[in-house]
């Protein structure tokens, strides 16, 4: 497992420490370290205070044996759990707070009041194009105005309204969308704890202007402790990259010899469709997935070894070759040109070592990952086999630098922006030749590796999805006092 060694400085001399103060600042700009706040019928100065004594309770509760008995409670230290969490709106365990909750909020009971309402019969349409909803990527995920209607038609201002099976928290966002004089309060439930964190963040969202001032300065220092991995020289000038387009190297099955070119998948959008071509080494007609009318030979995929840093053993690979790459240059703007050999022999030389901390966790082996899926026969077996090394060290940079803000709201916003995009960082990316873009690229609902990917830079990936970012977390911060609570299952 990798560690973290070094102190990051950006180009204004600012470390870590240096930077968190310049967060916690943004505070100030809120007024939330001063205003008083009021939680669950208590009274605090200010939020701090509301989350110290919260976090205190909670840490109490977590000394219960009954209580870390429950089935399902997460695996990790008190200290863990307890930095996870954000009482008693968000825990990183069973919710203790759900009866407090519910005490304080919940309308008292009428057993005279009928309840008469309806079935909802019209016609639900809405848009998936919106910054809320395309803040961050889940699957079955509904656009929250579609479920405002039924929200207002089968409830009344005030209730509690349950989603057991919440996903990335939309019906609690549908309920922030209300008007301001129809709050309803939401309780939510998951058991995946990338569901919950994704609805923290969208229920509880930091200050725009701290998450952009914050965000800025992470891409920008994470950017320039990167800075040799993403430029080239091009005639004596230095100059930024944005995407390098990698083909995996096949085995020509006529005559064994290694084929690298971007005609190895033609530009479809269809898994799995290919032209054939003819072997530049001896002609014969191939492809990656020959039809029985082209006469074509099917492409023949062949692992290498190395040695994987990371996990201490040898590991098998898909090997791959840089093509080209899209610089930034300081005198003529975007172009493509082929990867210079020079920068060639620099990625080859790069391995599975980061100086900050990535996940290597084995793949669990089921139906998708052996049958559907086949990741074994692309070398992949753990979590960071999804990266190449380049982007393996960039995101860890910025995923390390997101982690040490102190301010909790505005660590897990951050969190949260890193990993909205991450896929867009696997090999799983596409390089798409007729895009104009080649972020985010990879097919939606399986883990499809293509012969041809695009490996983007942070700032290619990241830049404009930080400026919506904080379009989105201001339409948030207009939405009404809806509270909530969230229990990770």
């Amino acid at each position: 497992m990798a560690e973290n060694k070094k102190v990051i400085e950006s180009s204004s001399g600012l470390n870590l420490k240096q930077q968190n103060a310049f967060c916690d600042a943004q505070g100030d700009i809120s007024g939330r370290k001063d205003q008083p706040v009021e939680c669950l019928g208590l009274k605090f100065v200010n939020d701090a205070e509301r989350r110290k004594y919260f976090l205190e309770k909670l840490r109490y509760k977590l000394k219960d044996h009954e209580f870390r008995s429950i089935e399902g409670f997460p695996i990790g230290s008190d200290e863990d759990i307890l930095a996870l969490s954000d009482p008693p709106y968000y825990t990183a365990c069973p919710n203790p707070f759900i009866t407090d909750f519910i005490s304080h909020y919940r309308k008292p009971y009428e057993p005279t009041a009928a309840y008469s309402n309806v079935p909802l019969t019209k016609d639900v349409r809405q848009t998936r194009d919106t910054l809320i909803y395309s803040a961050h990527t889940y699957h079955t995920k509904v656009p929250p105005q579609a479920i405002v209607d039924y929200i207002q038609h089968y409830t009344e201002p005030g209730d509690i309204i349950l989603d057991a099976f919440a996903g990335s928290g939309m019906t609690g966002v549908a309920c922030k969308l209300l008007p301001k004089d129809s709050e309803r309060h939401v309780i939510l439930c998951d058991l995946a704890p990338a569901a919950t964190f994704i609805a923290a963040t969208y229920l509880d969202p930091p200050l725009p202007t701290a998450f952009d001032h914050a965000s800025k300065r992470i891409l920008h220092s994470a950017q320039e402790y990167t800075h040799n991995l993403w430029t080239t020289q091009i005639n004596g000038v230095s100059a930024e990259i944005e995407f390098e387009v990698w083909t995996e190297i096949f085995h020509c099955p006529h005559c064994q010899s290694n084929i690298e070119t971007s005609t190895v998948v033609s530009a479809t959008e269809e898994i799995g469709s290919a032209k054939e071509f003819p072997c530049p080494h001896c002609n014969g007609m191939v492809s990656k997935a020959p039809t029985k009318a082209s006469g074509a030979t099917r492409l023949e995929r062949c692992l290498h070894t190395r040695f994987d840093e990371a996990l201490g053993q040898t590991i098998k690979y898909v090997p791959r070759a840089p093509l080209l790459i899209q610089v930034k240059d300081p005198r003529h703007g975007r172009k493509k040109i082929n990867t210079p050999l020079e920068h060639r022999k620099k990625l080859e030389s790069l391995d599975y070592r980061s100086d900050f901390w990535f996940p290597t966790n084995p793949l669990i082996e089921g139906e998708r990952f052996s049958w559907k899926d086949c990741l074994p026969s692309y070398g992949v077996t753990h979590v960071h086999h999804f990266y190449l090394p380049r982007q393996l060290k960039s995101l860890s940079c910025l995923w390390h630098m997101a982690s040490s803000l102190d301010d909790p709201r505005l660590r897990r916003s951050l969190q949260f922006l890193v990993s909205s995009n991450a896929l867009g960082c696997t090999i799983l990316n596409r390089f798409g030749p007729t895009h104009y873009s080649q972020v985010n690229k990879y097919f939606s609902g399986t883990l499809y590796v293509p012969s041809v990917i695009a490996e983007a830079s942070i700032s290619y990936v990241y830049s404009n999805k930080q400026k919506r970012l904080v379009k989105a977390f201001g339409e948030m911060h207009e939405s009404n006092r809806t509270k909530h609570l969230l229990i990770p299952s």
